[in-house]
């Protein structure tokens, strides 16, 4: 009987052979991979839950408590701001309520003139007011003064006084409204100089 044919050892069988090992050898790298791959991917995932889970309980966390030197530091402030405010409401309050309307006219009135510069020109700087010009310091100290209503009936307060300076001396007289707390007018009677009792009257305006 015939027998069936076998292959060489050696000859056309090797680079068959060669070439199962090759695709068993990459198949074998592609699974080695692949494992990998969801190796690293599962890691970085249980590194994310992990850090959700920190910040979860980070979260519930408490915040220290004020400590004994930082509540004294913000009490401090707080009071210095208090008294800032209150000292401001009775500094205004006592100018409102306490001091006369003519006082306070007389005040800014005097203001106005020492820093007008005609009067600075015939009188000098460093002016002084006073009400009456006597040697009395009772009458110097008493602003002649009149509170009135016009004819619209809108209160006016009317003061006079005298401003002296290292050049001489002048006569003031200024009229505020109520409504407004404006100047109606202030007038400077400023001495002509010499023998003359004549003044020459300029208006200032605030």
């Amino acid at each position: 009987p015939l027998g069936l044919a076998r292959a060489p050892a050696g000859g056309a069988q090797g680079p068959f052979a060669a070439s199962l090992l090759a695709a068993r050898g990459l198949a074998g790298s592609s699974a080695a991979a692949e494992a990998q791959q969801k190796a690293s991917t599962q890691s970085q995932r249980s590194l994310a839950k992990a850090q959700q889970q920190q910040n979860q309980i980070t979260d519930r966390i408490p915040e220290p408590p004020v400590t004994a030197p930082e509540a004294a530091g913000y009490s401090v402030f707080i009071a210095v701001g208090l008294g800032a405010t209150a000292a401001a409401a009775y500094s205004v309050g006592s100018e409102l309520l306490i001091t006369p309307k003519h006082v306070r006219v007389f005040n800014r009135a005097l203001e106005l003139v020492r820093s007008d510069s005609q009067v600075i020109a015939r009188l000098g700087s460093q002016l002084k007011g006073f009400g009456t010009d006597s040697r009395s310091r009772a009458a110097r100290q008493r602003i002649p003064n009149r509170i009135y209503n016009d004819s619209d009936g809108i209160e006016h307060t009317y003061v006079e006084f005298q401003v002296s300076g290292p050049n001489g001396q002048a006569r003031v007289t200024a009229d505020v409204r109520a409504d407004t707390d404006d100047f109606t007018f202030v007038h400077v009677d400023l001495p002509l100089g010499g023998r003359s009792r004549r003044a020459e009257r300029i208006t200032l305006r605030p």
